[in-house]
């Protein structure tokens, strides 16, 4: 599962207007990386198994967008729920290419790395 092209370049948009354009520990410009595959935060309690994650139901699961500097490692994580507007799809199951992105190409560096 990973993130829908346009969804990554929304989310990459507005970082960038928010003020996120350098790392906030080495201060480098162009030096972020979003990365595509999304990051489950489990709240609560975890469930016995690694199959039973498909019935998880003590707690909240978070899907984190994963920004991580590419010098000094510095990872951020942001909230994806924030960033969705209604009931738009974000995530694309598996690897396969979307009608986002016919040439199954990763956006331009200036929408996928802030």
């Amino acid at each position: 599962m990973r993130w829908r092209r346009t969804f990554m370049a929304e989310v990459a948009r507005m970082l960038q207007q928010f003020g996120m354009k350098a790392c906030p520990v080495c201060g480098l410009a162009e030096s972020l990386n979003m990365n595509e595959f999304p990051v489950l935060l489990a709240d609560g309690r975890l469930p016995l198994g690694v199959d039973a994650l498909g019935e998880y139901h003590e707690g909240d699961l978070t899907f984190a967008v994963r920004m991580d500097c590419i010098i000094c490692g510095h990872l951020m994580l942001f909230d994806a729920q924030r960033y969705r507007t209604g009931d738009e799809k974000i995530l694309v199951l598996g690897l396969a290419e979307d009608e986002d992105s016919p040439s199954g190409e990763l956006p331009p560096l200036e929408a996928a790395a802030i």
